[in-house]
């Protein structure tokens, strides 16, 4: 199942990655246009790495799918982080007033720059990527379940579960996200992020990397559909 599913994601994420440089060409909102820019780079990473679970099966395991699977820590590590800023950012340009302030603006900057050398050292030092096969994908990973062992003389592996970043970065936009329905009356923030964090709390072991993936096609559509919209109203009231 997952061997189509996940071409169809990152198919999704090529589109979301499109209408997010359509929002960056067109506002002329410098906090929509650096949200956009920053989502459009997680997006496109996310094309990547949806590609990369499709391809894996012809790849082959190997040093060539272990060398092609470190970029998605990489990724991860330094661009999730942002997500946050880019968050505020949003909110900022929706008229949220204290999301407006110099000094959240500066300090969430400050909090995503801070948050990348400590993902670094969580996911990147020592990093070591194991064989894992499950719902037809062939990939290289972390950790790997019983129900994804590629062979029966393979270990299970375990690791710790999501970041510091990962957490903060949907704490941010469901606490940012609600109160644009409040106040805005803009529901999507806070109802993407919800749905990312149900399927985050998915255990891969039991449902595969499907939910969790299809939570951050959702997440970042969310936020392109929020950069547009809020674009938009800024575009109107100038």
């Amino acid at each position: 199942m997952g061997a189509w599913v996940h071409p169809i994601y990152s198919l999704a994420h090529l589109g979301i990655v499109a209408w997010l440089v359509y929002t960056l060409r067109n506002s002329e909102c410098r906090e929509i246009r650096c949200a956009a820019a920053i989502a459009a780079i997680t997006a496109a990473g996310l094309v990547y790495d949806n590609g990369l679970l499709a391809a894996g099966r012809f790849v082959g395991l190997g040093d060539t799918l272990k060398m092609l699977s470190h970029p998605r820590y990489v990724l991860h590590a330094v661009v999730t982080p942002m997500m946050i800023f880019a968050m505020v950012q949003i909110a900022g340009a929706a008229g949220i007033g204290f999301a407006q302030r110099r000094t959240v603006r500066v300090g969430a900057g400050a909090l995503a720059m801070a948050l990348i050398p400590i993902g670094v050292f969580e996911d990147l030092v020592g990093l070591r990527l194991y064989p894992a096969c499950f719902q037809g994908i062939v990939r290289y990973s972390r950790s790997v379940a019983e129900s994804a062992l590629c062979s029966p003389e393979q270990a299970v592996v375990t690791s710790a579960g999501p970041g510091a970043a990962s957490l903060l970065c949907v704490f941010t936009v469901l606490a940012l996200g609600f109160m644009l329905w409040r106040q805005r009356g803009w529901p999507w923030s806070f109802l993407t992020g919800l749905v990312m964090f149900i399927a985050a709390a998915l255990p891969p072991s039991r449902f595969g990397l499907l939910p969790g993936n299809g939570g951050e096609v959702i997440f970042v559509a969310g936020f392109a559909a929020a950069a547009a919209r809020f674009a938009r109203r800024r575009n109107q009231s100038a």
